[in-house]
């Protein structure tokens, strides 16, 4: 083969590969489905678990927030089962009640078959409340709250369930106001 021959083809296949690699990039992004609302939220909900006190946490709050309001595929059901009762107005009990609220959508997300249910949404939401409260714990130990520190003992325990299952039955049903009796609300 002569050298002109070769040239030409080692010409050829550098131009191939560059062309072959100038389109990998645009070909990774066509094939990488766009994530949806529902799986950022639950995205989001748990990296807030993980780090409650992340500087950029305030956008990703006011998303989630906005987004749970907004859709229609959602109803967050507040019951008010927690003594003492959490003070909104406090920094830290104001996010965990918050916390609340979003692991409690990101578990219906999860399981859209179980949303009639009316204690497992509320369970895990205080869930995701208590790993975001032990993170806390860590950074800031003295934003102890002791409705917190006692759930967390009765999750270790592994009755938390068994411990809130009645006072969330109780809560929900005041919360819901009185049944007229006839089916209607």
């Amino acid at each position: 083969m002569s050298l002109r021959r070769e040239s030409r083809v080692t010409r050829a296949q550098t131009l191939w590969a560059i062309i072959v690699l100038a389109c990998l990039p645009g070909m990774a992004t066509a094939q990488a489905p766009a994530e949806t609302d529902q799986a950022k939220f639950v995205r989001l909900t748990r990296h807030l678990e993980r780090f409650p006190l992340d500087p950029d946490a305030k956008p990703m709050r006011a998303w989630l927030l906005e987004w749970a309001v907004r859709t229609p595929d959602l109803v967050v059901t507040v019951c008010r089962f927690l003594e003492p009762k959490l003070e909104v107005e406090s920094h830290y009990d104001g996010l965990l009640f918050m916390q609340m609220l979003y692991g409690n959508a990101a578990w219906q997300i999860t399981h859209p078959e179980q949303r009639a249910d009316v204690v497992a949404p509320q369970v895990a939401g205080v869930r995701s409340a208590l790993k975001a409260y032990a993170e806390i714990s860590i950074e800031r130990p003295e934003a102890q709250i002791a409705v917190f520190d006692t759930l967390a003992l009765a999750d270790q325990r592994g009755t938390l369930e068994k411990t809130l299952e009645p006072r969330i039955l109780e809560a929900c049903r005041k919360d819901a106001g009185p049944s007229t009796g006839d089916g209607s609300s």
